[in-house]
């Protein structure tokens, strides 16, 4: 680190790191700062805070360019971080009003950096074909597979079987996610699993159990299907014979 003998200005080599927007990559930032007072001489003192100073701005400038950036994608960082250095700007208003500094930087990877970025690269487009063939998927079942019931039965047959355990699960899991529901089957089905739940919650209340068989009963004998009521026939008397 040098400075200009000139005691109202000076230099000041610059090598740090710049985080990027790739997890364990960093960009190496090398170049030269300059800093310049106005008319203020600077101390032996001062200077020291005013090369201090000059490190921290050029590189609180440059990260906020630079921020979260992927050196990958960002081909023009370089570029942008010279535009934003290039022109004199004030670092330390409230110490030293006059100060101003700038800076000519490079930017560049290690070959570990570079390394580690290929290694994300590769990662990140993986990622990336697997959500596309998520999407994909996902878009089929709501276009296609989900459109109507009968199709979804097919799918689903297709897939699973056609075992009892299988379409209970479709029923309940499957089925709800159709758009067209309105063909007799689905209908029948929704009825069935509609007294299904009815009768597991009435399996501890006896007084609405016999309440919900009335209704039945009553319903029924609406329709005129009294064969459907299975009622067993009273038991015979054995009193009643005499012998």
């Amino acid at each position: 680190m040098t400075a200009f003998r000139n005691r109202r200005q000076g230099r000041v080599r610059l090598s740090s790191a710049l985080p990027s927007g790739v997890p364990g990559v960093d960009l190496r930032m090398r170049g030269t700062g300059w800093y310049r007072c106005g008319t203020h001489k600077l101390s032996r003192s001062e200077r020291a805070v005013a090369r201090a100073a000059t490190i921290v701005a050029v590189q609180g400038i440059a990260e906020r360019v630079e921020h979260r950036s992927f050196p990958d994608i960002d081909r023009d960082l370089q570029e942008r971080v010279t535009l934003a250095l290039a022109s004199w700007q004030r670092a330390l208003p409230t110490i030293h009003p006059d100060l101003s500094v700038c800076a000519r930087v490079r930017l560049h990877l290690s070959t570990a950096g570079r390394k580690q970025l290929a290694e994300y690269t590769t990662e990140r487009r993986r990622a990336h074909i697997e959500r596309a063939v998520l999407s994909d998927r996902a878009a089929h079942l709501r276009r296609h597979v989900l459109q109507d019931a009968d199709t979804a039965r097919a799918w689903w047959l297709e897939r699973q079987g056609g075992s009892i355990g299988s379409w209970e699960q479709f029923n309940s899991i499957i089925l709800p996610l159709v758009q067209k529901q309105d063909d007799p089957q689905s209908r029948y089905t929704r009825a069935a699993s509609l007294f299904s739940s009815l009768i597991e919650r009435m399996e501890t209340d006896e007084t609405r159990f016999q309440a919900f068989l009335n209704l039945a009963r009553a319903l029924v004998d609406q329709m005129n299907w009294q064969d459907l009521v299975n009622e067993p026939d009273e038991p015979p008397d054995h009193n009643s014979d005499s012998g």
